[in-house]
């Protein structure tokens, strides 16, 4: 799964966060000694399109009913996971996650007691 998330980060870093930061957030995203902390502060270094998901979006049904069964790759302070953004919605409750669509172009970020943050390239 190293290899899958490490391919998956480097798609994220180069299409949503800040030019100076790209290199040190996939390097503690990577790793899971400082990931919880980085998950935390991630909303700080994003430089892309941000959404924030509000009314039936903020369920896991309603953004699957947004987006379908969109698979990408879910990170949070635990370990990496591929699973469709519904369920990734699901897994996030009250927790720092990232998911990462597979095309690269959309991501998902939770932070405990913010409403979740969609992200588009």
């Amino acid at each position: 799964m190293i290899g899958v998330l490490d391919a998956a980060l480097k798609l994220f870093v180069n299409a949503f966060v800040t030019e100076d930061k790209r290199k040190q957030m996939h390097d503690r995203l990577l790793t899971k000694e400082r990931r919880a902390e980085t998950l935390e502060a991630l909303p700080r270094w994003i430089c892309a399109r941000t959404e924030e998901l509000a009314g039936k979006d903020r369920s896991p049904a309603g953004i699957a009913a947004r987006f379908g069964a969109l698979t990408g790759v879910h990170v949070d302070a635990t370990g990496a996971r591929r699973v469709a953004i519904g369920r990734a919605l699901e897994l996030s409750r009250a927790t720092a996650s990232l998911w990462i669509g597979d095309n690269g172009r959309i991501a998902l970020i939770t932070v405990a007691g913010a409403a979740p943050i969609l992200l588009s390239a």
